[in-house]
């Protein structure tokens, strides 16, 4: 009995040791600014990851994770850069150390056990800016019609 004691106290601790707060990153992309000059990835490169699909196959593919859109992306044969598609055929993306799978937006795998998974949403919201008199943010959204720049904020794991 001291021992499932132990065990749950020690697991309860554990639990409660690991957890953190949402990781918010702000960013700010300026009119004017393309997507690609400011996108950064989960990876410092693009890295080779296995693919599996829901029918058995598999493929290998330079991938990466691009955090402001949210998106796995692979580099094609003449050297684009594409988002993944047809993601209902896929089961997971293995890369070395961190696998994906997607239901609803990409989910990260952070921990397994006796066919138990610990996943992490990564998910980005954008909030529309303009930046009113004197150059001070104006987040009230009220008679917007354009706008200058969007504040970015990046939720992520620590």
């Amino acid at each position: 009995m001291t021992k499932y004691i132990s065990l749950t106290a020690l697991l309860i601790l554990s639990f409660f040791s690991s957890l953190h707060a949402q990781v918010y990153e702000k960013r700010t992309v300026h009119a004017g600014e393309s997507l690609p000059e400011v996108s950064y990835y989960l990876f410092p490169s693009f890295t080779a990851a296995t693919v599996k699909f829901k029918n058995g196959g598999e493929m290998v593919s330079q991938m990466n994770f691009n955090m402001l859109i949210c998106q796995m992306q692979f580099i094609d044969p003449h050297g684009d850069t594409l988002n993944v598609a047809k993601l209902a055929d896929i089961d997971t993306i293995a890369f070395d150390s961190v696998s994906f799978f997607y239901n609803k937006g990409y989910y990260e795998i952070v921990a397994a056990a006796n066919g138990i998974k610990l996943a992490v949403l990564r998910k980005a919201s954008y909030e529309p800016v303009k930046i009113g008199a004197l150059g001070i943010r104006n987040h009230s959204g009220a008679g917007v019609e354009d706008y200058s720049s969007f504040l970015f904020k990046s939720t992520q794991r620590n």
